[in-house]
């Protein structure tokens, strides 16, 4: 598969990520992440990170209950190597946060990890 290919296959799986969330699908969320996945909900937050197919499952469990939605906001960027990043609108009633998320794939094409970039400043109320 060449680098495009590959960039678009890994655009394809983070739209189905967008629309599973959207969807409420705990179950088709966990299908595209890789057994021992990191998740970093804000990066740079130790007691916001998971790992593992249970602390995903809690996690996203968490974010379909409180009744997120996500929009891509703008391109995909990525082609060289095995990350994509992309600009995401994420509403929770009430609030609207800005994020920037990137996407690591393993060699299966399954996320092994994911890291949203926020922080304070990028929240405001909806």
């Amino acid at each position: 598969m060449s680098q495009d290919e590959q960039f678009e296959a890994r655009c394809g799986i983070a739209r189905r990520y967008i629309a599973a969330v959207n969807a409420r699908d705990v179950e088709a969320i966990l299908s595209l992440y890789a057994p021992n996945a990191l998740v970093q909900d804000p990066t740079g937050r130790g007691d916001r990170e998971f790992r593992g197919t249970g602390a995903l499952r809690e996690f996203y469990e968490g974010v379909v209950s409180r009744g997120a939605q996500l929009e891509i906001t703008g391109p995909m960027r990525g082609g060289h190597g095995d990350t994509i990043a992309t600009p995401v609108l994420a509403r929770i009633p009430g609030f609207a946060i800005d994020v920037i998320t990137t996407t690591t794939f393993d060699d299966q094409g399954k996320i092994c990890r994911y890291l949203a970039y926020w922080g304070p400043s990028n929240m405001r109320k909806a």
